[in-house]
């Protein structure tokens, strides 16, 4: 319990999402995280805290008389999450990613005598890994 507001599952204390149906909702919970941190010597940093609106529209929250910075995207624990719910960004972000791992691997990949079988094992670990985390999530 978070105050009054029961919390099941907060894994991170530095990456943390909040979802509530209403913009009341997500103010009382993060002021609620505050309080309830700084009891424990814990401060909500409000400058790397930032609101996402699925509705698009601007809304001020306020944390210990600080304004949260209203965004349309943010990153989180490794995906991209956009007020719109597109996926795009993610996945364009993922495609970057794989391709510098590829880049990487050149020497690797051109090294003749290295079984080619071998090869595909450390892409499919080192260039697949990256390019497919957070699908399950639906990025």
């Amino acid at each position: 319990m978070v105050g009054a507001i029961p919390i099941s599952n907060l894994p991170y204390a530095d990456d943390a999402a909040l979802l509530k149906t209403s913009v009341e909702d997500i103010e009382r919970l993060a002021t609620a995280i505050d309080v309830t941190g700084k009891d424990l010597n814990l401060k909500l940093n409000v400058k790397k805290t930032k609101l996402a609106q699925a509705e698009g529209k601007e809304y001020n929250i306020t944390i210990d008389r600080e304004e949260v910075e209203q965004v349309n995207h943010f990153k989180y624990l490794g995906s991209v999450k956009t007020s719109n719910a597109n996926c795009t960004a993610g996945g364009k972000a993922r495609i970057g990613m794989a391709k510098g791992r590829m880049i990487e691997l050149q020497d690797l990949r051109s090294d003749r005598n290295l079984a080619t079988e071998l090869k595909m094992k450390v892409i499919n670990i080192l260039v697949w890994s990256v390019l497919l985390h957070g699908l399950g999530g639906l990025d």
